[in-house]
């Protein structure tokens, strides 16, 4: 593994922190308030967490709100690797912009390899519908970013 992914799997606040991070609120959430609730559901408690954690941050560059870029598509993939990019690209400014062709495949393989180690079953999307899938909310959210900052 090369230093660049060793840095996007392990380092503070990198995808693969987040992608493990979610996955424990997500068992967390299964297994306690929210058991026997539909996996949408369980999404959604996340996304809002994380809103809730986003605004007593203050953090003026996310789009985590509910009014800026449409979740709901990406919750009903039920596909938690495309949920941690997605939420990745919508809190962090730095992450959105900072993505380019050279380290894309990279950031979206370190993403789907932290959920699949969990031995969890939460990909409901194939690799290549996944990376597509990531890439165009990408472009979203870029397209909203640039028109509304």
């Amino acid at each position: 593994m090369g230093f660049e992914k060793w840095l996007y799997r392990n380092g503070p606040g990198s995808p693969g922190h987040t992608a493990r991070t979610l996955v424990k609120w997500y068992n967390n959430f299964k297994t306690g308030i929210l058991s026997g609730s539909y996996d949408h559901e369980v999404y959604m408690a996340i996304y809002l967490e994380r809103l809730s954690w986003q605004q007593k941050l203050g953090n003026q560059n996310c789009l985590l709100s509910p009014f800026a870029v449409n979740i709901d598509e990406i919750i009903a993939e039920k596909d938690m690797p495309l949920f941690v990019f997605a939420i990745e690209c919508l809190e962090t400014k730095q992450f959105r912009f900072g993505i380019c062709d050279k380290n894309i495949e990279i950031i979206l393989d370190v993403i789907r390899e932290e959920v699949e180690k969990t031995g969890i079953n939460l990909i409901s999307l194939n690799n290549n519908t996944y990376k597509n899938k990531a890439i165009t909310f990408l472009n979203e959210v870029l397209e909203y970013s640039r028109q509304n900052t």
